[in-house]
């Protein structure tokens, strides 16, 4: 102890600015740190190779370690060891559950991967080397993103092979599924499948919070769609639950496909999602007056099948030409499908504790904006380490 503290002051005086005396303290008091977790990871591997010698392990070699943490690199020497009829293993290495060639710690890839989810790679980058000790590049931030959405997805498989939780009777579920397109370079396009459970929406000041939200997401749609009727069958008891749903009609987002994840529940509702709606009118209406495409959604939410024919009909009076007039039409029988098939809003209080407006958040233009840059990024499931 005198020997750090004989050194600190040292540090101290040789010191001209404020700023370098804080930088010269702080690799200093890393330096010490790495180097007394570098001499205890190695005594806890003496300790652990006397207790596999006792389960008839023995001793094969002795290899070197580089783990980079966000104090820096920390390097140690560890056993492999070996049992006659099974495979070799590092008993200090299984300890801390380190993987084979993982390069980087657990705090560090989660520091990384949360940062990565609000700024570009490089940026990213510049941030982690400017708090940490680490150098690390653009490329590797890439690497430690995508190794930790791998990672994550693990987690959430070895979840679902575990005991089933206890049920949770809740009133009212929503649920809700999108694909986002993302289009990268040479044509390419990787679309990934996104869903969320929840039950319902509450204040916090001036923002809306989803509570007990859960979100999965994956580039293949039977594996997202798995993972949905795995929690919604092991976190609710659907016998007494209201399950209202919302996609955007597309394919695998129909009411079929979320009338499997509902299956038992007390009474399901499927509504088609309003963004994807409101925009359609939009498109195949832009020769319109504004109060007709308001007419038409407050036909569609109101379910007023006599007032949107109507308003529909007085859009068509204001077509020109052979193209404007088929927008109408399509429109026409899309809308006709909709009502016939799924209901646009859960109908006025059909049953006590669903609101209208509780449902719609996953294809709003923020929504989309999140999801695409943590798509981009490969950001699935880091929120889970919070």
């Amino acid at each position: 102890m005198e020997t750090i503290v004989t050194e600190i002051i040292k540090t101290i005086k040789d010191s001209d600015t404020v700023i370098e005396r804080d930088m010269k303290l702080l690799a200093l008091f890393f330096e010490l740190f790495r180097t007394a977790l570098g001499i205890a990871l190695e005594q806890l591997d003496r300790e652990l190779a006397t207790e596999y010698k006792k389960q008839g392990y023995i001793v094969e070699r002795q290899d070197g370690r580089t783990v980079q943490c966000l104090c820096g690199t920390v390097s140690f020497v560890r056993r492999r060891m070996k049992k006659p009829g099974k495979k070799g293993i590092y008993p200090l290495d299984k300890q801390l559950r380190l993987k084979p060639y993982q390069r980087f710690s657990a705090l560090l890839m989660k520091k990384v991967a949360e940062t990565a989810t609000s700024c570009v790679y490089r940026k990213t980058a510049d941030i982690v080397n400017r708090f940490t000790l680490t150098t690390l590049s653009h490329q590797t931030v890439k690497h430690i993103v995508m190794q930790s959405g791998t990672l994550c997805q693990e987690w959430q498989d070895i979840q679902r092979q575990e005991s089933p939780a206890e049920e949770t009777e809740a009133p009212v579920v929503y649920i809700e599924g999108d694909g986002l397109v993302l289009r990268g370079q040479h044509k390419k396009q990787l679309e990934i499948h996104r869903m969320q459970v929840y039950e319902g929406r509450e204040k916090e000041g001036k923002r809306t919070r989803l509570i007990h939200a859960y979100h999965m997401a994956s580039t293949e749609y039977e594996k997202t769609w798995e993972r949905a009727g795995w929690y919604m069958h092991r976190q609710y008891g659907l016998s007494h639950t209201i399950v209202i749903s919302n996609g955007d009609g597309g394919t695998g987002y129909g009411y079929e496909a979320f009338q499997e994840l509902a299956a038992g529940c007390k009474w399901h509702g499927h509504q088609r999602d309003v963004y994807h709606v409101h925009r359609k009118v939009k498109e195949r209406l832009h020769f319109a007056a504004p109060k007709v495409q308001e007419g038409i959604r407050q036909s569609i939410w109101n379910h007023d099948k006599t007032s949107l024919a109507l308003w529909l009909d007085t859009a068509e009076s204001e077509a020109e030409g052979n193209d404007e007039l088929q927008d109408v039409e399509r429109l026409r029988k899309r809308f006709k499908n909709i009502m016939r098939k799924v209901m646009k809003r859960v109908p006025m209080q059909p049953h006590k504790g669903v609101h209208q407006g509780s449902i719609g958040t996953y294809s709003s233009a923020s929504s989309l904006r999140k999801a695409g840059k943590r798509a981009a990024n490969g950001i699935y499931f880091v929120k889970m380490w919070k």
